[in-house]
């Protein structure tokens, strides 16, 4: 008899988590640029993008009522830019849209297409953002089932809002679901400060910062995700190969994109997976701290320092709206 796994839910942060975002925010907002120095040339010669970005955040400091939403905030701010200008300020609109054009047009990291096929077949998925990206207009549409944003439920992280929403959707209780995201206070702690389990992505090796409780496990790309969930099933015995077990396994060895990296290792965790039942457990490591098929690691008190996993921004504020933006699932607001 299968064990019943705990986890039933897990959201899923989106920029430098799922995608690099720094990239796509510059050619969006060089995008819209051009076209207004097309459509609006009085505002383009009079306003750099440095000077579009302080207007931002000048009024996100005016209207905090809708500092969480960064379209709002865009939307707004081109329109009052485009009446004081002398331009009709229904543009804004159109240009918006030029912006999210652009805005989604991101790449995934290799590993997150493949594994997400994997966990949607079992999990129910959602996507939460403070930013603006929609992922049904990238390439990884109809692979969540559900997507949330700031703007959509009215409060940006750290606020638990959109925790609380993607849990209010699923009908279930914090215990029940897992957050993955790459911010030490917007993922980790947030999530964590609301109940749920909770794992820090860590692609960039960067130093945990010293004045926050170690995260339970650190993981260094998704696949790491899946040996988590896979070594929590170690000591169960007895498991029988069900039918719907060995279309699952199969399933994931269809939908796997990288088959060459290391398909006979990930094809074991996941039928063991799910031959022995769901079961979560803190990940194992070894003595160094580095987890044997180098997917992930444990997190201890040595790790120390800044966190510094979020797109930089080359501005000369660090709240920018563009910054809030590109680091969209943590500061962005």
């Amino acid at each position: 008899m299968l064990t019943v796994h705990p986890i039933e839910l897990i959201t899923l942060d989106l920029d430098e988590t799922l995608w690099p975002c720094l990239a796509p925010i510059q050619r969006a907002e060089e995008a819209l640029h051009d076209w207004l120095g097309q459509r609006a040339p009085r505002l383009t010669q009079a306003l750099s993008q440095d000077d579009l970005r302080a207007h931002r955040r000048d009024l996100m400091a005016r209207q905090p009522d809708i500092s969480h939403d960064v379209t709002a905030i865009r939307l707004t701010s081109l329109q009052l830019l485009l009446d004081e200008f002398g331009h009709d300020p229904a543009l804004a609109t159109e240009g918006m849209a030029l912006f999210l054009a652009h805005r989604n047009q991101v790449e995934p990291y290799p590993d997150v297409i493949p594994v997400l096929r994997v966990l949607a077949a079992n999990y129910r998925l959602v996507s939460v953002t403070n930013g603006n990206a929609d992922p049904e207009r990238t390439p990884l549409r109809g692979l969540f089932h559900r997507s949330l944003t700031a703007a959509g439920v009215g409060a940006a992280r750290p606020d638990p809002a959109l925790f609380q929403a993607a849990l209010d959707w699923a009908g279930l209780a914090p215990h029940q679901a897992l957050h993955i995201g790459d911010h030490p206070v917007y993922d980790v702690q947030a999530a964590r400060d609301h109940g749920l389990h909770v794992l820090w992505l860590n692609r960039e090796g960067q130093s945990w910062p010293q004045e926050l409780e170690p995260p339970p496990a650190e993981i260094l790309d998704l696949h790491g995700l899946l040996d988590w969930l896979s070594d929590a099933t170690d000591g169960h015995e007895g498991a029988r190969h069900t039918p719907e077990h060995e279309r699952r396994c199969r399933d994931f060895h269809a939908n796997s994109h990288e088959a060459a990296r290391h398909p006979p290792e990930n094809e074991k965790f996941y039928c063991d997976f799910h031959a022995h039942g769901r079961r979560v457990t803190r990940s194992a490591a070894g003595a160094d701290g580095v987890h044997p098929d180098g997917g992930m690691r444990a997190s201890g008190p040595g790790d120390s320092g800044e966190g510094q996993g979020s797109c930089q921004v080359p501005t000369p504020s660090m709240s920018s709206p563009t910054l809030m933006e590109a680091r969209g699932d943590r500061h962005g607001r």
